[in-house]
């Protein structure tokens, strides 16, 4: 027969346990604020339409990763300076999103659909014709 230790009779463990789920709970509820300077998930989701679109439309060409690379970072520079945003803002969106996972997945799901309610109006046009 194992004995348990004194220390942890059952009572105390459920008390133990009870007071986990309270803590767990209260910083799971815990709504942090998206700061300031953070874009919201429309704002970025359509950011990253715009480079995804780039990047496909680079790759096509026949040219290494490395020169495709040195393409894009001009293009996502005008990209930015459209929006009037910084590559700053940028990098802390995605450390923040990069945070918050269920966010940034909120923000794919919009990134996903609108591609591929872009390709659906493609194909169909290109059908039309």
């Amino acid at each position: 027969m194992i004995r348990t230790p004194l220390f942890l009779t059952k009572a105390l463990l459920n008390k133990m346990f009870f007071l986990f789920l309270l803590l767990s709970t209260l910083v799971g509820c815990k709504k942090e604020e998206r700061p300031k300077d953070v874009l919201d998930k429309q704002q970025l989701s359509s950011i990253m339409i715009d480079l995804y679109l780039t990047e496909a439309r680079l790759s096509s060409y026949p040219i290494i990763r490395d020169s495709s690379l040195k393409l894009f970072l001009p293009h996502e520079s005008v990209i930015l300076a459209k929006r009037n945003l910084s590559d700053s803002t940028l990098r802390k969106t995605y450390a923040y999103y990069l945070s918050h996972p269920a966010d940034f997945n909120d923000v794919y799901d919009i990134v996903i659909d609108s591609l591929s309610t872009m390709e659906k109006r493609r194909v169909e046009a290109t059908l039309k014709k």
